[in-house]
């Protein structure tokens, strides 16, 4: 019997060779080949398991996509072309095929194998995952590309109404003036790093120092070599001291966190491009991203800050504690260990009326009485806006509270929905309250449908021996018709979403059919993640 890593990636006799050929022809200056991809070699058994080139071309992500099937899944490296400023630079781009026919057990599989995958076709500068054909074009990877390196201007085409990015003009135009020889040179060869550096990092890391945080940045504006910036003993308030929007930065800070009576030393990344540099060094400074952030490895938080208040004792130790499953999200304000303080903001202006909340009082009537359990966690106070990569997520008042509902053992409502609030338009922003209910799963599940997206908390219980544990299952359902330019931000609110739901014990993402959202859906992960499902074959 034959047993593969499903955290690696198991190819087919002499497939590897012939992907990494393929690959290798797409990266190639002299070649024409532009697209190659990979895929499952059946949708059952032992192929289903066993990756196999599926071939290579030209004509770009229009050609690729034509070979994508409807019932399997591929993931391919397409090249493409970016104007930035008078030069034409080389992006290259992975593609996800995933389809909605393909069988679910193998997507359910992806989540382990992801990383080996991306390793495989890493470098890359942006990435696309689509499950219908409608979602994959030129011209929507061109938008994605164009976002990631700033070579393009957000437009609203006054026709359509829709967004989207185009080609930014040459010539004397915002910041075309300020675009230096340091911007050009930077560009030329791969970033590289001083000693001193190095040496500074592993101070940083060393137990008995007094050092904890360094910054790197680019000594000579001449050259793409990152120096030592400034280093110290003062913590995130002395870090930030060093930054100005004039200037490019990457840090590490060390901190400590309790963890009941063990005390472990934690590491976070940070990030930093003033707001004052012009738009085209912002936009090569994206070619040292990964050479950056591998040189910082390994650490167990990052912080992509567009502001300097972010860049706090506080706020780093939420994202450790995030990060390491240790965060309390709400806490009596005695508690010591509530240090974690949300990002503030304006509130935001009224939205429009959410759906009318659903009665629920039949179905209460006729329900048994909540399965008693210990004390649930309460979900984050989190409110008003909340910064991602993209700009701002705003999380209307009510929500949080909906949550406790939902975790609370002395109360019936067992579903809480939350949604964008459009207020005509195709985009939005702002996450308001839809609803909560009694009614169980498909009373929840009444409010999904092709055009909407919607977060959910789900209670139900899980019935061990002769007892009953509750349990908690986060819903992010997308659905197949919303706007492609609303799809395109959700990856930047799902940090942001995920942490106003948790904690939680299961999670069924990117839903947008109604069996992909079942009572044993969930029953089986929730077996699964529990350890109590039984395996028969």
């Amino acid at each position: 019997e034959t047993h593969c890593d499903m955290t690696d990636m198991n190819w087919a006799a002499g497939e590897e060779e012939k992907a990494i050929a393929g690959i290798k022809a797409v990266r190639a200056d002299n070649d024409e080949t532009d697209w190659a991809y990979v895929t499952y070699a059946g949708l059952k058994g032992a192929a289903s398991q066993q990756f196999v080139f599926g071939g290579k071309g030209t004509g770009g992500v229009d050609a690729l996509s034509a070979h994508f099937k409807e019932d399997n899944i591929a993931f391919a490296l397409v090249r493409v072309t970016d104007k930035i400023d008078m030069s034409v630079t080389v992006k290259f781009c992975k593609i996800q095929w995933v389809a909605k026919k393909a069988p679910r057990m193998m997507q359910s599989r992806l989540s382990v194998q992801l990383g080996a995958i991306q390793k495989f076709f890493e470098p890359y500068s942006t990435d696309l995952t689509a499950n219908l054909p409608n979602e994959i074009s030129q011209a929507i990877l061109m938008e994605k590309v164009m976002a990631y390196s700033i070579s393009g201007s957000k437009v609203i085409d006054s026709a359509t109404g829709e967004a989207g990015y185009r080609a930014v003009a040459s010539g004397a135009g915002a910041g075309a003036g300020a675009v230096t020889q340091w911007t050009g040179k930077m560009a030329d060869g791969p970033v590289t790093f001083t000693s001193e550096l190095s040496a500074g990092l592993a101070e940083v890391r060393a137990d008995g120092s007094g050092t904890n945080w360094l910054l790197g940045g680019y000594a000579n504006p001449n050259s793409p070599e990152i120096g030592v910036l400034a280093k110290g003993s003062g913590g995130a308030a002395e870090l930030a001291s060093n930054l100005s929007q004039n200037n490019v930065a990457y840090g590490i800070i060390r901190k400590t966190e309790q963890i009941d009576d063990t005390e472990a030393i934690k590491f976070c990344f940070i990030r930093w491009i003033g707001d004052s540099l012009p738009i085209m060094q912002k936009a090569k400074l994206g070619t040292h991203a990964g050479d950056v952030t591998s040189f910082f490895s390994p650490t167990h938080a990052s912080l992509d800050a567009p502001d300097l208040d972010e860049i706090n004792d506080a706020n780093i130790m939420r994202l450790i504690q995030i990060a390491s499953g240790t965060y309390v999200h709400v806490l009596d304000q005695a508690d010591p260990r509530s240090q974690a303080n949300p990002v503030k903001a304006p509130t935001p202006a009224p939205a429009a009326a959410p759906p009318a909340q659903s009665n629920g009082n039949a179905a209460a009537a006729a329900a048994p009485a909540p399965a008693k359990k210990a004390p649930a966690k309460k979900a984050a106070t989190l409110g008003g806006t909340v910064r991602t990569l993209e700009g701002a997520i705003i999380i209307n008042d009510g929500i949080a509270e909906a949550i406790q509902t939902v975790r609370d053992d002395t109360n019936l409502v067992d579903w809480v929905l939350a949604g964008y609030d459009y207020a005509g338009k195709n985009t939005s922003k702002t996450v308001t309250l839809l609803g909560t209910g009694e009614g169980g799963l498909e009373e929840m599940k009444s409010h999904m449908n092709e055009k909407v997206v919607v977060y959910g908390l789900y209670r139900t219980t899980e019935q061990i021996d002769d007892s009953e544990t509750v349990k908690f299952v986060f819903i992010d359902w997308r659905g197949d018709k919303i706007h492609r330019m609303q799809r395109a931000q959700l990856g930047t609110h799902s940090g942001a979403i995920r942490e106003l739901f948790q904690p939680y014990h299961v999670d069924v993402l990117d839903a947008s059919a109604d069996d992909e959202v079942t009572e044993a859906i969930i029953t089986a992960k929730i077996a699964k993640a529990s350890g109590t499902a039984n395996y028969v074959l």
